[in-house]
This record gives C-alpha cells, sequence and structure tokens, in this order.
C-alpha cells in the first residue's frame, strides 16, 4: 500500500507542476496539495537563483551578439591655459592665454576570429536553454519534495489514527477483563498484561503525536513557511490519484522520461554546448583579423594663419583642417 501512495503522488505532483504559480496561504490555514506545491514553487530559494541565472546567460548572449558588430568611441578635450604655456599643436612655448581642443572617434571590427565569435553565440544560446531547464528542474524537485511531504503527512495520520484504535480496542480488551477477574474467570497476570499493553499503546500514540508534528514542521521547511501549530493538510482520496501504469516496459518508461525530465534534457544540450567550447578554444590556433579606423580634429586658439607655397606645395588652413593642395 505504502508504494501504491508514492507512485500515485510521484505522478500527481509532477502533474501539478506545469500549473504552479503564486499562491497565497488558504485562509483557513488547511492546505491542499495544489496549495502546497504552488506555494513552494514561489518561495523556493532555489528557484529564484534559477531566474537570476536565466537573466545572466541572456545578457551573456546579447552581449556576444553585439560583439558582432563595430564598435565606436568618442573623445573630446578641452583646455584653457594663462600665463607662459605650451601650444599642443606647436610645441612652442606661447606667452598668451590658449585655448585649445581635441576631437576624435574611432571605431573597430573583427573581420576573422576563427569563428570564435560565432561559436560563442552558439554557446551562450545553450546556455541560455539550460539555464531555462535547471529553472524547470528546481520547479519539478520542489514540487516532487512537497509532494513526498505531504505524502509523509497523511501517512503519519493514518499511524495515529492507528496507534489510538489500539489504545482504545487494548482499553476495551482491560476493561473487559477487569470484570472476568472480578468474576475469578481469569488469573491475576491477564490485567496486568493488558495493563502493560495499554501503556505501551499509549505510549505509541505519543511518539505517532511526534512524528505527524515533525512531519507538519518538515513540510511548513520545504514550503518556506513560518511554523506553526495550526497547519492542516486535506487528506487525498486514492480514487482521485492516477494510478502508474506498471505493465510499462523499462524501455517504454525511460522514453517517457527522457520526454519530460527537464534534467535529462539539460544533459543532451550540455554536450552540445562542451563541442561549442571544444571549438571556441580551437579558434586560437588562428589570427585575427581586425579593421579599425580613426577620425581627429583639433583647434588652438595660438595657432597663426598662414598662406605659403612651399617647395611647390601650398599649405592653406582652413577653420580646424588643414589641406594640402598639390600644384600638378
Amino acid at each position: 500500500m505504502r508504494f501504491f501512495f508514492i507512485s500515485c503522488f510521484l505522478i500527481l505532483g509532477g502533474g501539478l507542476l506545469s500549473k504552479a504559480y503564486a499562491q497565497e496561504r488558504p485562509s483557513n490555514n488547511v492546505w491542499s496539495l495544489e496549495d502546497c506545491i504552488q506555494y513552494a514553487v514561489k518561495q523556493n530559494i532555489s528557484i529564484q537563483q534559477s531566474e537570476l541565472q536565466i537573466q545572466i546567460d541572456e545578457n551573456n548572449y546579447l552581449q556576444s551578439k553585439i560583439s558582432r558588430y563595430p564598435d565606436a568611441n568618442a573623445f573630446a578635450n578641452q583646455n584653457f591655459a594663462w600665463g607662459r604655456s605650451i601650444d599642443p599643436f606647436t610645441n612652442q612655448f606661447v606667452n598668451q592665454r590658449v585655448n585649445s581642443n581635441n576631437f576624435s572617434i574611432s571605431s573597430s571590427v573583427t573581420l576573422f576570429d576563427g569563428l570564435r565569435i560565432g561559436n560563442t553565440i552558439k554557446r551562450n544560446q545553450l546556455n541560455v536553454d539550460i539555464s531555462r531547464l535547471d529553472a524547470e528542474q528546481a520547479r519539478y524537485d520542489a514540487s516532487l519534495n512537497v509532494a513526498l511531504a505531504y505524502l509523509n503527512i497523511l501517512l503519519n495520520q493514518e499511524l495515529l489514527e492507528v496507534a489510538r484504535q489500539n489504545v482504545l480496542s487494548t482499553q476495551a480488551q482491560l476493561d473487559r477483563t477487569l470484570k472476568l477477574f472480578e468474576a475469578g474467570a481469569v488469573a491475576e497476570n491477564d490485567v496486568i498484561d493488558l495493563r502493560s499493553t495499554l501503556a505501551t499503546n499509549e505510549l505509541s500514540v505519543v511518539n505517532a503525536e511526534n512524528t505527524l508534528l515533525l512531519s507538519k514542521v518538515s513540510l511548513q521547511q520545504l514550503m518556506n513557511l513560518p511554523v506553526g501549530d495550526d497547519f492542516e493538510v486535506v487528506k487525498v482520496s486514492v480514487e482521485s490519484l492516477r494510478v502508474l501504469d506498471l505493465a510499462e516496459s523499462s524501455q517504454q518508461i525511460y522514453e517517457t522520461s527522457e520526454s519530460f525530465l527537464p534534467s535529462v534534457r539539460r544533459a543532451q544540450l550540455a554536450i552540445t554546448r562542451d563541442e561549442y567550447n571544444i571549438e571556441i578554444a580551437k579558434a586560437g590556433r588562428y589570427p585575427t583579423l581586425n579593421l579599425n579606423g580613426t577620425i581627429f580634429s583639433g583647434y588652438s586658439s595660438a595657432t597663426t594663419d598662414f598662406d605659403e607655397v612651399i617647395n611647390g606645395v601650398r599649405v592653406t588652413e582652413v577653420g580646424r583642417v588643414m589641406v594640402i593642395l598639390y600644384y600638378l
């Protein structure tokens, strides 16, 4: 019977996982299995950490995609100098107030890196998928642990009820034996034996109550719920549970598990991810080809206008850009 209950709860717990969502505690503090799973999934720290890891991997994936495109950098500088100072463009001393500035824009792009960027993008995409499966596995594990703890409470409730029935039965036997002893039909040893049995059964009731209390505490801890004495669970009827079909072959059970267990799908993706890691490492064998470009412009108030011909080359300063004109 215990195996029957465990089998049913494993399936029921996995089914309830698919519709777990944010859930407040019941008003009467009597929790159903679905309430417990939904609350545990919401409060579970491991699940929250898995959700954060998904965001981290998504950002890494986006960053790796952006690395394909050229980068751009801009620089601006403004200087004021009074008294004796150095003209930053002529590198000569001047005795005047100098106002100078310069601006630049640069960009670079990777043309070839041994397919490192492409494989990194694919690897990071797999990291996102793996993180999502980890979160799904965390929800599955939390639901399964809660279902088992819930089952343990129901079993302990039944054991407590059996212990109480044993006390009532032993008490009835003792009352009957006392009457027979008073009538001289039985020996005093029979009365003593029944009193000893009654004391043992009463101790079993106390132990069963403590075990039930501990199982409730265990479930509340799994749910990250403050421990309280008024915590109760709804009893589940056997008829409401799905029965595990043990007639399936081991291969059928394996194929069914492979289709929905997140840990199995994660292992498959992890193999592919490691293959991309190998390709990324191999990219270090090849040279890297980058294209870089920079545009620079500057101005200084100490600069004097000039228009000269030097060795047949006319040099003219126009604004902030020096243009060289060649005479043919």
